[in-house]
């Protein structure tokens, strides 16, 4: 039975793309995490842009992206991953709670656990921007 049992859509701010790239390192399976977000852009009602991402995860991830973190054992000197960046992102991030909602904003990375990505973006009030060109 696989431990991926959830999706997860996550919202981050433009300027927080580094340290949450790092964090996404930290609670995923390697450095190919580093790229986690930084394609796929949406923005909100007031043209705020944020880089979003959604994946599948462990059932664990609201308890692991809250946790202490933990270097994992493949990151070794030179490390690649930022401690003080991934430490930044879990400060900002927020977990959708559906009874306490809070919506994305600049300072903020949100994370909404459900199975449809579009939804999730409906719930953020967020749009997803088309790539000039397209």
């Amino acid at each position: 039975m696989s431990s991926y049992v959830m999706r997860v859509t996550i919202a981050c701010p433009i300027a927080m793309v580094d340290d949450a790239n790092n964090l996404a390192m930290v609670l995923g399976e390697g450095p190919a995490d580093g790229s986690t977000f930084g394609t796929f852009m949406c923005e909100d009602g007031d043209g705020a842009q944020y880089a979003v991402t959604s994946t599948v995860a462990r059932a664990i991830f609201p308890i692991a992206a809250t946790s202490t973190l933990s270097r994992p054992v493949w990151d070794t000197s030179p490390y690649a991953i930022s401690m003080a960046g991934a430490e930044r992102a879990q400060a900002a991030l927020s977990v959708y709670d559906p009874s306490d909602p809070v919506s994305p904003a600049p300072s903020r990375i949100l994370a909404v656990i459900g199975n449809d990505a579009g939804a999730a973006l409906s719930v953020m009030g967020l749009t997803a921007l088309v790539p000039e060109g397209d």
